[in-house]
This record gives C-alpha cells, sequence and structure tokens, in this order.
C-alpha cells in the first residue's frame, strides 16, 4: 500500500493520521485490539490484558490509540536506557475514552477495574489535557508532535487518486476514522471534508461506528484507524 500526505493551511493534527482507501476488503480483523494492554517487562516479555499491572507497574502510561504501533520498540529502549524501571503498563485506545471512562471517573476493562492515576496521559486532543489541569488532575503537560493527514490506498494506486479533492469521486471505497470515539475524524478530518465540500456526499452526515456511513461507499471504524491498513487491498 502507498500513502500520499498532504498539509491543508490552518490544519493542526496532533499525534495521529487519517486513513483512507481506494479499495476496501472490509473483512473482520482484529487490528491488534486485543493487544491494547500490555505490560512490557524488562526481561523482553511482553504480557496481555493484565488491567491490574495499571496499579503496580513502575510506569503506567495511558495513550492515544495511534500510538500502538511503535511501543514495542519504543519500550524496549526505554528500559535498556532506565534498567530500574522493570515494568511498563501500555494502554493505547482512543484518548476520549480514556479521559471519560478512567481518568474522570472509574472505568472497568472486561470487567476488571483500572487505576485512575496513570503516570503519563498521551492524547490527540489538547483540551483532554487543559481540562485535566484545571481540574487539578494533571501536573503540567506539553505538545510533543504533530503529523499530516494522509491518504491511503492501495499498492500502486490503481485508481489515480492525487488529492483529497478525489474523495467525492464516485468509484471510490472509502474508510474513514468513527466520528464517534476518533478524535481525528471528529475534530480534523470531518473539517477538511467540509472544507472541500465533500462532507455531506462522503459521510452521509452518519454518527455511527463499525458501521457503512454511506453504504457501500463509507465505512467508518469500530474503534481505531489502524482498523483501516489491514483492509486496504490491491483490488480496483
Amino acid at each position: 500500500m502507498r500513502t500520499i500526505r498532504f498539509t491543508k493551511p490552518g490544519l493542526l493534527i496532533a499525534a495521529s493520521a487519517l486513513l483512507l482507501s481506494s479499495s476496501l476488503a472490509l473483512a473482520s480483523k482484529d487490528a491488534g485490539h486485543s493487544k491494547d494492554y500490555r505490560t512490557f517487562h524488562s526481561n523482553g516479555k511482553i504480557a496481555y490484558g493484565k488491567i491490574q499491572d495499571s496499579y503496580n507497574a513502575d510506569l503506567s502510561m495511558y495513550l492515544a490509540g495511534n500510538q500502538f504501533m511503535v511501543m514495542e520498540e519504543l519500550i524496549s529502549d526505554f528500559q535498556k536506557r532506565h534498567p530500574d524501571i522493570k515494568t511498563v503498563f501500555v494502554e493505547t485506545i482512543p484518548p476520549g475514552q480514556i479521559l471519560k471512562g478512567q481518568l474522570l471517573k472509574q472505568g472497568s476493562i472486561e470487567g476488571q477495574k483500572i487505576a485512575m492515576n496513570p503516570d503519563l496521559y498521551a492524547s490527540v486532543n489538547l483540551g483532554h489535557l487543559k481540562k485535566l489541569k484545571a481540574k487539578g488532575r494533571m501536573d503540567k503537560y506539553m505538545i510533543y508532535t504533530h503529523n499530516k493527514l494522509e491518504l491511503m490506498v492501495a499498492k500502486g494506486n490503481p485508481k489515480g487518486i492525487k488529492s483529497p479533492e478525489n474523495l467525492g469521486r464516485d468509484d471510490l471505497v472509502q474508510s474513514h476514522p468513527n466520528p464517534l470515539t476518533e478524535g481525528i475524524f471528529k475534530f480534523y478530518g470531518a473539517q477538511m471534508l467540509r472544507d472541500l465540500g465533500l462532507y455531506e456526499k462522503v459521510t452521509g452526515n452518519a454518527k455511527c461506528k463499525g458501521c457503512w456511513a454511506v453504504p457501500g461507499k463509507t465505512w467508518f471504524t469500530q474503534r481505531h484507524h489502524r482498523e483501516t491498513p489491514p483492509s486496504v487491498s490491491s483490488a480496483s
């Protein structure tokens, strides 16, 4: 597959990317969601689903789900540099769910309570951090990375997609982050489509997840935009 990067004037994208496809095989795929709760041990072992580790790990991190892909390499390197940190608990799900369901009120994962006081919380929405700071729940916050929206297409770009304006074409099947739990679409992708005058055509004004926003044309992911890459096929 291939990605096409672009910058839209005045549009700031924080720590995520928009994924779209010219051809989509919407098979049911896990996209790594069963591994969104990991405990990294300094001996290289990774334990999955040990929610109680959020209370007693040496370092506990609740992160926006798009950071899932880099965690194994990042934490391994971090623990080599900091051998005193024997265990690191990492959660990677949509940050709004973390804020509302785990930081501001007691939440549970698979019937297990999860700690409300991680050492670090990372979101794609600066407003989340300002809210926690105002409530005295966070000592300090900072912006640590930016990245651009991207168009993801099948290998060889068989549909010849060149720019976001092409999203208005009738011959494309598209996958977008859902507008209910994915801030990257709610705050940025949706605005891009509105600026292009394509929002209604592409989304059908739908508000749902794991659904066809426009039947047979636009799919909204169930939980995270990383569900899209495994579904992009090479069929034209």
